[in-house]
């Protein structure tokens, strides 16, 4: 009796741990981006972003093309919008980690958004001159 009451309590702990694992996945959209950029000697490759509950995950990378040692947040500070406000990066170290030329540099990092429905900007200045800058909106849908 103890032992069918044990191999059901362990079916029954596998069957909960699938269906968290499903129901988690499920709760995330994956938003190719696939975009371009250069800005202020950084050549920054946006390939996608993850969104889940209130926070965005952005997958991308850049490479420095100054020749010094730098970081991305010296070349090109981020900012990122929804709607008219502005969203805290959460682990901003990545944009902070100084590169040598010539070196990719990864740049995956958490945003905190504001909501899960409007459109996310990600706004790239040019770290040196301030008036430049370059767009990427992202349609959340």
């Amino acid at each position: 009796m103890i032992r069918k009451l044990l191999s059901f309590i362990v079916v029954l702990f596998v069957v909960v741990f699938l269906f968290s694992m499903c129901s988690s996945d499920s709760d995330s959209k994956k938003i190719e981006i696939g975009k371009e950029l250069e800005v202020n000697g950084a050549h920054i490759i946006l390939h996608s972003i993850t969104i889940k509950d209130d926070k965005a995950s952005l997958n991308a990378r850049w490479n420095n093309k100054t020749p010094h040692e730098a970081h991305l947040a010296y070349l090109a500070p981020l900012d990122v919008k929804q709607g008219d406000n502005y969203l805290e990066v959460i682990d901003d170290e990545k944009l902070n980690r100084k590169v040598k030329s010539g070196i990719d540099g990864n740049l995956n990092i958490d945003i905190k958004l504001h909501n899960n429905t409007d459109d996310l900007v990600l706004i790239f200045l040019d770290g040196l001159d301030g008036d430049d800058k370059e767009e990427v909106v992202i349609k959340i849908d």
